[in-house]
């Protein structure tokens, strides 16, 4: 599912069920995103009915990836 926070384009897809992928699709972010452009945890959870925190960077070649998980150990 596609989403738009803070003027930027993002994709959303699910990894498996407990991992979510966030990546920027905005090509001027291809060299690195501010954090504070980044969704919050409350607005990806919104978004994606349950809730989720950041977890960590990924390594999309689509974009800037963050990936939130569903519950953290």
């Amino acid at each position: 599912m596609r989403a738009n926070w803070n003027g930027h384009t993002w994709l959303l897809a699910w990894l498996g069920y407990d991992a979510l992928s966030v990546i920027c699709l905005d090509p001027n972010m291809q060299d690195g995103i501010d954090q504070t452009s980044w969704p919050s945890d409350r607005e990806v959870s919104v978004r994606v009915g349950t809730p989720v925190r950041w977890f960590d960077a990924g390594d999309s070649q689509a974009g800037p990836e963050g990936i939130f998980r569903t519950h953290h150990e």
